[in-house]
């Protein structure tokens, strides 16, 4: 059951009659209402229900009630900024605890490093090799593919420049054919013209 039809149920049960615009008015009322004394002093304000009667008076507490009400809303900002406080103070609080450590020239010089086991040292030679053979394989393998390139390029260009020859020949050809059509017409023109005659 909506909200509304329970206000206009009550309304019926206690005034004997009930109107849409009524029911949407209390319901209104009660929302912007804080308490049910704010509520009910609205309602005596409009003059529209007698709210002396004990029945009115918990009908308008029951609404009040039955509003849905938002929860306070929180200052997200304020919040953020104190606890960014607290870890600023937190972090203040942890860097006095420690303290500087004077440098001695004792402490400066690093001890020799342990000696290096032969077998470890034919590995280490072992592994650089085969690292280095690897290394050279990739040199080749690139300096291979890149000179596979170039050629393909090479050949690409050539077939461009080749095409780009025949389009000049196709024109200086069709300027040819041209010229030569002109002086046909001017051979012709004068025949015709006698033997129309």
């Amino acid at each position: 059951m909506s909200l509304e039809t329970w206000v206009s149920d009550q309304l019926i049960e206690i005034l004997d009659f009930s109107d849409r615009y009524t029911s949407q008015f209390l319901t209104s009322l009660a929302h912007k209402s804080s308490s049910v004394n704010e509520l009910i002093e609205k309602v005596r304000c409009t003059d529209t229900i007698d709210v002396t009667n004990a029945k009115v008076m918990s009908f308008l507490s029951e609404l009040w009630g039955k509003i849905p009400r938002a929860a306070p809303k929180v200052n997200v900002e304020r919040i953020a900024a104190k606890q960014q406080e607290q870890a600023m103070l937190a972090m203040i609080e942890k860097n006095k605890r420690y303290k500087l450590i004077e440098d001695s020239d004792e402490e400066g010089m690093a001890p020799p490093p342990p000696p290096v086991n032969k077998k470890i040292k034919k590995e280490k030679k072992k592994s650089d090799s085969s690292s280095e053979d690897e290394d050279e394989k990739q040199r080749v393998k690139d300096l291979k593919e890149r000179d596979e390139f170039s050629e393909r390029l090479k050949l690409k260009d050539k077939d461009k420049q080749r095409n780009v020859v025949t389009v000049g020949k196709g024109f200086a050809e069709a300027a040819k054919r041209l010229q030569m059509e002109a002086e046909d017409k001017a051979s012709v023109i004068p025949k015709l013209r006698v033997e129309s005659r």
